[in-house]
């Protein structure tokens, strides 16, 4: 009996008690970095994120989410945020570093592996230094280099949903989705605006 004890401790004590303690940590780091509309209401997790307790901490990235978008022709632009940019930039040249700098000792994996990952990098590099979203009283609309051009109307929104990864997802009375960057200069107006739609079209039914 106190050999089970003494097991049962020892799990709690290295284990359980660590990730417990893990995860209440980056709940309260996602809750602080998560952006927030101008009342101070930040978008739900899915339950996926829930589970994740939120599925991204990025501080710095959450930086420059509250100030005004640029406003052009009408309309209010949003483009990623400068730690958004360089986070995305320095891993995908860390990811190359590695790849091509590092002797895996493995030379037959390594001729498709290498081309891979600096493909990979080109890609996120020139979605996130291209990507925006574009919006004013009517349509709001994404796009980047690498992703065609999405556009939905305000009067459809129902949902807006944090899936974590940096990650927010809209939902439509059309049945569609629209899925965009978290971390974007501008991001508090355009959560205020987004709650006031979702909340005057669920009460217009």
């Amino acid at each position: 009996m106190l050999i089970l004890l003494l097991v049962a401790s020892y799990i709690i004590l290295v284990f359980i008690l660590p990730y417990w303690l893990g995860r209440k940590v980056l709940g309260k780091l996602e809750k602080v970095s998560a952006p927030r509309d101008g009342s101070g209401r930040r978008v739900e997790p899915t339950a996926t994120a829930k589970f994740m307790n939120g599925g991204d901490v990025n501080v710095l990235a959450n930086y420059g989410t509250a100030k005004p978008a640029r406003e052009t022709l009408g309309s209010r632009v949003m483009r990623p945020t400068l730690f958004a940019k360089l986070g995305t930039v320095i891993v995908a040249l860390l990811g190359v570093a590695v790849a091509f700098l590092t002797d895996f000792d493995m030379p037959d994996m390594m001729i498709w592996l290498r081309p891979l990952m600096a493909g990979l990098a080109i890609f996120a590099v020139s979605h996130i230094l291209s990507y925006e979203v574009r919006y004013d009283r009517e349509v709001m609309i994404a796009e980047s280099v690498l992703m065609p051009r999405r556009e939905r109307n305000w009067r459809d929104l129902t949902e807006i949903k944090d899936e974590g990864q940096g990650v927010y997802r809209m939902r439509f009375r059309t049945g569609g989705k629209l899925r965009m960057q978290k971390y974007l200069v501008g991001m508090r107006d355009f959560l205020t605006l987004a709650h006031q739609h979702i909340d005057a079209n669920i009460a217009r039914g």
